[in-house]
């Protein structure tokens, strides 16, 4: 549980967006509003170097992932944000 929870307090990294936080491996989605996620809050994810990306949505019970084998990948970075985008946007909520 403590790996997907926020373990740095309020502090930042510049390697995520505000209201994106840090657990004991994972990305976590604190404000959903702040960040700019599409994913509630909660949500866990990673990035690999070659754009590789998962998340796990724990509200949705949602796992989803999306594989690139791009190097550099600076071109590509907006296909993460879809998925995300898409993904989210097929849930249908009862």
């Amino acid at each position: 549980k403590l790996m997907t929870q926020n373990q740095i307090g309020e502090h930042n990294l510049d390697i995520f967006p505000p209201g994106v936080k840090y657990g004991l491996g994972f990305a976590v989605v604190v404000d959903k509003v702040t960040s700019g996620s599409v994913t509630p809050e909660g949500t866990y994810s990673w990035s690999g170097i070659y754009h590789t990306n998962f998340y796990i949505d724990p509200k949705h019970k949602m796992i989803a992932s999306f594989y690139n084998q791009l190097m550099p990948s600076f071109h590509v970075m907006g296909l993460s944000q879809t998925f995300q985008i898409l993904t989210q946007t097929s849930i249908i909520e009862e």
